[in-house]
């Protein structure tokens, strides 16, 4: 008599996860994000944040966007980052007599379309998002040619933000705990990639990111004021900008939701990134910057109705509902 094997038997309605990309990237699940921010943990949430991170949550986040060719989570490989694993790395942590965050205008005495608003909306930007931290511009007539750094043409006049950001510190003052160089020129990190937005260097807390792909794809469309060219082009390099400076805190790309620290490979998958982070990554940030998180989102929206309630319209839709959710 033949002897066959015995076969485990698998059900009809079982599914193996889905994956994407060039590195088989899997979507998060409601126990991913759980994990990863702590609920259940001995070291995790305290009912307080679990209501803070998590209440209601699925009403206010989005979904991470399943990837697409093109897209970055398409063409990268990106582990996640728990609250666990960001807290045993090297945190850029503030204290309060090094506290300070420098705005540096690399195109100081260039030829720029980057003019002083623009410069206090950045710096308004990042003191309304990161509570607590001090944002001071540096003007010491350094730019870009002045500092050497190396340039090429492709397409654009672009510079080589690898070595912008490895110079940026050597420009920090001594309460300086971080340093962000902006641009309007446009930028590429080594000589195979074609441009970059942004770069930095957690371990330096040195940054930059460039105006210019924001600039040129918004004036094209744009039916409007020079003054409202500059201030759409302020928003949506801002959000590079917020990017930059979360991974100065250690944040690593998000793969859980739609958030401000997604990696993005274009201009369509920036306008499509949601500007805020999402609970897992604002929990990471909440205990190193040791912010209240209902004061902050209170100050986010005092903040964007000065800077400009029109171009901010939907952000202050979400963040007063999401406000008015935690404070019920």
């Amino acid at each position: 008599m033949e002897i066959k094997p015995n076969k485990k038997k698998v059900s009809s309605t079982t599914t193996l996860p889905k994956r994407y990309g060039n590195y088989n990237f899997e979507m998060p699940t409601e126990s991913t994000i759980f994990r990863v921010i702590g609920k259940g943990k001995l070291e995790g949430l305290s009912s307080k944040e679990e209501f803070l991170f998590l209440n209601d949550y699925k009403d206010y986040y989005q979904d991470l966007p399943i990837p697409t060719p093109g897209s970055w989570l398409w063409d990268h490989k990106e582990l996640g980052q728990s609250t666990k694993t960001y807290l045993i790395g090297s945190l850029n942590q503030p204290s309060k007599s090094y506290n300070t965050i420098y705005l540096k205008n690399l195109d100081e005495g260039m030829d720029s379309f980057i003019n002083d608003d623009m410069l206090n909306h950045l710096s308004y930007l990042l003191e309304i998002f990161y509570p607590g931290i001090k944002v001071k511009q540096l003007n010491d007539k350094n730019n870009l040619d002045k500092l050497g750094i190396d340039k090429r043409q492709n397409g654009y006049l672009q510079y080589n933000a690898s070595i912008a950001v490895g110079l940026l510190k050597n420009l920090i003052p001594k309460d300086g705990l971080l340093i962000v160089g902006v641009t309007s020129y446009d930028l590429y990190p080594r000589d195979d990639w074609n441009y970059v937005f942004g770069l930095a260097n957690k371990q330096e807390g040195c940054g930059v990111f460039s105006f210019r792909r924001y600039y040129d794809e918004i004036e094209s469309g744009l039916k409007g004021s020079k003054d409202d060219l500059l201030k759409l082009v302020s928003k949506i390099a801002g959000k590079v900008m917020l990017h930059e400076v979360g991974h100065l805190f250690n944040l690593s790309h998000c793969v859980y939701f739609n958030c401000i620290m997604n990696g993005v490979n274009n201009y369509e998958e920036n306008l499509k990134q949601w500007f805020e982070f999402c609970p897992v990554c604002l929990r990471k940030l909440c205990i190193n910057l040791k912010f209240d998180v209902i004061e902050r989102f209170k100050g986010i929206i005092s903040g964007l109705n000065k800077l400009s309630p029109d171009f901010y319209k939907t952000e202050l839709v979400w963040y007063n509902r999401r406000l008015e959710n935690l404070t019920k």
